[in-house]
């Protein structure tokens, strides 16, 4: 089967390196919205603007992208692709997602092997990828889950303004595509989920837990931030804090967060092991 990768950056590679295992698929090109990818080569085949796609002969369309939901969206309204083509399911399963799962989840049985009590917390949930994977190696602890769930807040998006991590404002990602009822179809023990829907740390007002385990992955300089000045101190002796898009250039505010935080604390962390997230540990 002829099959385009959208996304020609690190997951795109991930998700070639897997593709190129199996004798069932022939990639023929990339797309990507990243104007600086497009025109460019991987895996000696073309990245293309998806527009480009209709002129193609293919059979699958596969999503190795940050925001899978409105990239579906670009694919099937501005480009009438047909949504049965489109195949999300392979890259939730290799590369940088895989390590991080694969990382909670030894850190979910040293957790317990080890007796550190402690609730568990997303802080930037989206669609619940995530999420899902915490509800279910964390079986009998509460899950907090914190999010707007309607997308970017417009005061965060003019701190990244302000301190200049410019790279965010060349995307178009708002993560406004989610819903709590989405979130929650996925979680396998819902009954230990707690929706903390608006904006954080307003939203953590009156609790008193502590934590074992918090994955924060707002995206943004002062979300993150502020998850660093909530969590950090509540985190159980022990415990793992896992930081998403730290390597990354997308959302370099991230980066920013945790050096000023660290700048004020004894913070100690290391490389996660998936080309973009660290883990903090106390």
């Amino acid at each position: 089967m002829k099959a385009i990768i959208f996304g020609a950056g690190g997951a795109g590679k991930n998700l070639t390196e897997e593709i190129l295992k199996r004798d069932d698929y022939e990639i023929i090109a990339y797309a990507d919205n990243d104007p600086k990818l497009q025109n460019t080569v991987l895996f000696d085949k073309p990245v293309i603007h998806p527009s480009k796609i209709t002129a193609l002969n293919y059979d699958v369309i596969f999503i190795a992208a940050l925001d899978t939901h409105n990239i579906k969206n670009q694919l099937v309204n501005e480009y009438g692709i047909k949504p049965g083509v489109i195949n999300d399911t392979l890259s939730s399963c290799v590369g940088n997602n895989k390590a991080r799962i694969i990382a909670l989840k030894n850190s979910a049985q040293l957790i317990y092997d080890h007796n550190i009590s402690g609730s568990t917390a997303e802080l930037g949930v989206f669609q619940g990828e995530f999420a899902k994977h915490i509800n279910e190696f964390f079986p009998d602890r509460k899950l907090y889950l914190f999010d707007t769930f309607d997308g970017f807040s417009a005061s965060d998006i003019e701190k990244e303004k302000e301190i200049g991590t410019k790279r965010i404002l060349e995307h178009s990602y708002d993560y406004s595509g989610t819903s709590i009822e989405l979130v929650m179809k996925k979680m396998k023990t819902p009954k230990n989920v707690v929706i903390k829907k608006g904006f954080f740390p307003e939203t953590a007002t009156g609790l008193e837990d502590k934590y074992a385990f918090v994955s924060l992955d707002a995206d943004l300089y002062q979300p993150m931030l502020e998850g660093l000045k909530y969590f950090y101190p509540r985190l159980s002796k022990g415990g793992f804090i896992f930081i998403h898009d730290f390597f990354t250039d997308v959302y370099t505010g991230v980066h920013a967060a945790v050096m000023q935080y660290k700048k004020e604390n004894d913070l100690r962390f290391t490389a996660l092991g998936d080309d973009s997230s660290i883990v903090i540990t106390n």
